[in-house]
């Protein structure tokens, strides 16, 4: 039952991005549409995998969703401060943060006490979160049309999201392979793009 609602959910958000003119903006900003798949499917099985390590309590959101914002605030500072323009680095550093995180077993910080392991598994469990900030500011900043790529990115975040259920039947760990391929399909559609200032009207 929960899968077949998933499903009309999706066959909806196909439906409602094809008469908003989503079509269009998918086809011109790939790359952005991916990212925002990845970030949202990397932040369901975070959630998840946290539940296993806390139990499913209120503190697990606060904890995923701190890390978050901690590092993406810690993204945007990186990017500032070193003027980033190549993303290949940082798609390098998320290729491998995502491997560790496929490698390493979670139940390993069961030895810590509740302090270090709150801290520990929520920046490990977020730090492809870290990297892939990087590659989507570095990306925005450079886009010319930047209401069309934020539009592909919360388009892809819904989509992502609607994917999480697929951990019924792969498992949590195996969407790590999800999240992998979607983070090198952005890559593989990410063309050099024109910049252009900023002005006010995206504001």
């Amino acid at each position: 039952m929960y899968l077949l609602i998933v499903m009309s959910l999706v066959v909806l958000f196909m439906v409602a991005a094809r008469l908003m003119g989503g079509a269009g903006i998918f086809s011109s900003n790939r790359h952005f549409f991916f990212l925002g798949c990845a970030f949202m499917l990397l932040e369901f099985q975070n959630v998840s995998k946290a539940a296993l390590l806390f139990g499913a309590t209120w503190l697990v959101n606060a904890y995923i969703i701190s890390a978050i914002l901690v590092l993406t605030l810690g993204a945007n500072a990186v990017v500032y401060a070193f003027r980033v323009k190549n993303c290949e680095p940082a798609y390098v550093a998320l290729g491998a943060s995502l491997l560790v995180l496929y490698v390493v077993p979670l139940e390993m910080l069961n030895s810590l006490g509740y302090a270090g392991k709150a801290v520990i598994a929520s920046l490990l469990l977020n730090a492809p979160i870290f990297f892939s900030g990087i590659i989507f500011i570095t990306s925005f900043s450079q886009t010319p049309f930047k209401d069309q790529a934020f539009g592909a990115n919360l388009m892809g975040a819904a989509l992502g999201g609607l994917l999480e259920p697929l951990s019924f039947l792969t498992g949590i760990k195996a969407l790590l392979l999800a999240v992998f391929v979607l983070y090198a399909l952005s890559y593989l559609c990410r063309r050099p793009l024109k910049k252009q200032p900023v002005s006010f009207s995206y504001l």
